[in-house]
Parts: structure tokens; C-alpha cells; sequence
């Protein structure tokens, strides 16, 4: 954690011992520069010192980085499409983990049923609806209900040919309108 700290921060400072800045990646044999930046792509967690090919890539028992993490976002998470170790993961430590994970399943479900669909977009459903978890508090403002990034994958056959192309699609309030546009291809990626 303390090496991807210092690569989207902006100093050269090391954060603990565990951090890397320029410095650190200088001195590996195929040197480079700490980003000091924003992520442009998943993959540059590759290039993170302490970021292995399991820990990006996953195990059977793991999911990956790559599968939890996203560089399309406005850096909340949506307690209504994430997932239960993401979800997990918003969780005070000081909750046990048996009950963090049974308040993320919990959770899982309860979105699940039809029946609660009208609640989702409450802001405070998943503390307020949730029976036997109202000790759960999560941070406010890494939370949301609503998404604005979205992966649409798109595939074309003719004959025995087949292309797809997967699109990053970033949905932004109209300033003209109070509706939902998606107005943005962020990014695309061809796949044969």
C-alpha cells in the first residue's frame, strides 16, 4: 500500500520502508521513474514495487487487483453493483471480519430481491435496511448508489470471423438537462 501511495502521490519522499519513489526504481536493472501520478491503466500496477503477478492477476482462491480495481471512476464505490470482498473492504476494522463478511453478503442479497429494488437508491439503505447490522458504518464519502463508469463489451461474427471491442463508457449529468447522458467513449480496446 505504502508503494502505490508514492507512486500516485506528487513528492519523491518514500512513505516507510516499504514505499518506492523514483530512487527505488532507478536502481532495479531495468530502471524507470516513479509516475507520481494518476493510473492510466491497471496494468501499470505492474511496474508497483511489492505488486506481484499473483497479487494482480489473482489465484483460484483470490481474485486479482485487476478484478477489484478500476482507473474509470470518480473514486467512490457503489454499494449497489460491488462486490462482496470490495464490499468487505469498506468495513471498519474494527468489525470483525466473520461480521463484515455477513453484513457483505447480506448485502449481496438483499439487492438481489425485486422486492428491495426501490431502496437502492437510498443513500443509507445498506445501513439502514439491513437487520442485525446496524453497528456497520462505512465511509460516506467514498459511497455512492449510482454509477458513472460502465465496460460494455461488443462482439461481431461473420461467418467463422469474430471481433470485439470492449468500451468504456462514463455516464455525466447534462448541464442543460437534469438527465443522464452517456456522452463519453473514455477509452476502447479491440480483442480478436
Amino acid at each position: 500500500v505504502m508503494a502505490i501511495r508514492d507512486w500516485l502521490d506528487k513528492d519523491d519522499e518514500p512513505t516507510g520502508e516499504f514505499g518506492g519513489e523514483t530512487d527505488y526504481y532507478q536502481g532495479l536493472e531495468q530502471a524507470y521513474e516513479c509516475k507520481n501520478g494518476p493510473l492510466t491503466s491497471l496494468a501499470e500496477l505492474r511496474l508497483i514495487r511489492g505488486v506481484s503477478e499473483s497479487l494482480y492477476v489473482g489465484t483460484e482462491e483470490n481474485p486479482g487487483l485487476k478484478d477489484l480495481l478500476t482507473v474509470y471512476s470518480d473514486g467512490k464505490i457503489n454499494v449497489n453493483t460491488a462486490g462482496p470482498l470490495v464490499l468487505q473492504a469498506l468495513v471498519s476494522p474494527t468489525v470483525s471480519q466473520d461480521t463484515a463478511e455477513g453484513w457483505a453478503e447480506s448485502v449481496v442479497a438483499y439487492r438481489q430481491e425485486p422486492m428491495h429494488w426501490d431502496f437502492l437508491s437510498e443513500s443509507d439503505w445498506y445501513r439502514n435496511r439491513m437487520a442485525g447490522y446496524n453497528d456497520i458504518s462505512l465511509p460516506v464519502e467514498f459511497i455512492t448508489t449510482q454509477s458513472t463508469h460502465f465496460t460494455v463489451q461488443m462482439t461481431g461474427k461473420v461467418g467463422v470471423g469474430r471481433k470485439s471491442i470492449f468500451a468504456y463508457l462514463e455516464r455525466k449529468k447534462s448541464e442543460k438537462e437534469e438527465q443522464n447522458l452517456v456522452d463519453v467513449f473514455v477509452r476502447y480496446k479491440e480483442v480478436y
